[in-house]
């Protein structure tokens, strides 16, 4: 599966005018930058594949989206006993039960992203190497946030599209010159 998806992602980087073409992505994955937000509303969230109808129904569209979109407030916590728990996911297997979250803000997503980009990306672009990162919807916004600098009162406002490359360009001190999605480019 994990195969079939990189080498789709290669079809379309080759399909898309990047500079050269890409023959092999190495992979790094870090467990635990790649939690999924999690809640006792992930599974049902992710069940209606985006429409949180019973979830505003249960609990009102702007407490959701506060739950989803904001910076520090975290969502119920989901139940250590609960099957959909991340402690009962093989991925996470090695990893200690306080290691692994219940529930999470957009804050503590950031702190885990901001491990993964001094640790693993940051090196690899000070190499001159080209990175591709392939993550969780909200892994994605801790990144934005922190390399746009966005508040945390505009972060909430703030969505990637799905299924869509944000393309950065970063300058030797890896601040970002420019930034776009990879289909508008294509569209000039």
């Amino acid at each position: 599966m994990i195969e079939t998806i990189f080498n789709q992602l290669l079809h379309i980087m080759n399909t898309q005018r990047v500079e050269q073409p890409v023959n092999y992505i190495g992979v790094r994955c870090s467990p635990k930058a790649g939690f999924p937000r999690i809640s006792r509303f992930n599974s049902l969230s992710l069940a209606v594949d985006s429409c949180f109808w019973p979830l505003y129904e249960i609990h009102g569209r702007d407490q959701v989206h506060l739950w989803r979109r904001s910076f520090d407030i975290r969502p119920p916590v989901l139940a250590e006993d609960d099957e959909r728990h991340p402690h009962y996911d093989p991925r996470y297997a090695h990893l200690k039960k306080d290691e692994i979250p219940s529930t999470e803000s957009l804050k503590d997503a950031l702190q885990r992203v901001m491990f993964c980009w001094h640790e693993v990306i940051k090196p690899e672009l000070k190499a001159g190497k080209r990175i591709l990162i392939c993550a969780h919807g909200n892994s994605l916004r801790a990144l934005v946030k922190y390399l746009d600098d966005i508040s945390d009162e505009d972060i909430s406002g703030f969505e990637i599209p799905t299924g869509n490359p944000l393309v950065y360009e970063l300058n030797n001190k890896l601040k970002p010159l420019c930034h776009y999605y990879l289909a508008e480019q294509e569209n000039k």
